[in-house]
């Protein structure tokens, strides 16, 4: 099995995922330096996992938006915040014939890197962003 492709969306070029989050990890505010941290060891572990979707970052603000496609245009399947290495906000665009209302999402709360991964994942599955058929 091959590796997560994760890359930054081609309409934020300019830095890679992991350049926008080490400005971050760099502050001197301690609150944006552990958010920095914990997204910069998310990525890294992100890439390392056994899954192979493919998926394109697009950042607001501090949070990380999963994209099928590669622009800012595809809908903003899935997201995640990590407040610290052990405090990860994790959300999914509910599919369409589930949605009680337009847009609807599913937020929860990891407090472990490895529980966000494994969050992540599960939001990408039931998102039903990656599948052929929407």
């Amino acid at each position: 099995m091959k590796e997560m492709n994760l890359s930054r969306c081609k309409d934020q070029k300019r830095q890679s995922l992991e350049e926008f989050y080490t400005e971050f990890a760099r502050s001197e505010s301690e609150a944006s330096k552990k958010m920095g941290e914990a997204m910069l060891s998310l990525l890294r572990n992100l890439k390392k996992s056994r899954n192979e979707t493919v998926a394109f970052g697009l950042t607001s603000h501090a949070k990380l938006y999963f994209l099928e496609e590669d622009t800012y245009e595809s809908p903003w399947y899935v997201s995640v915040f990590g407040t610290t290495p052990n405090e990860y906000r994790i959300d999914y665009l509910m599919p369409r014939e589930s949605q009680p209302w337009s847009e609807a999402r599913v937020s929860g709360r990891a407090y472990s890197e490895t529980e966000a991964i494994e969050m992540l994942f599960t939001a990408i599955q039931k998102s039903d962003g990656w599948t052929s058929e929407k």
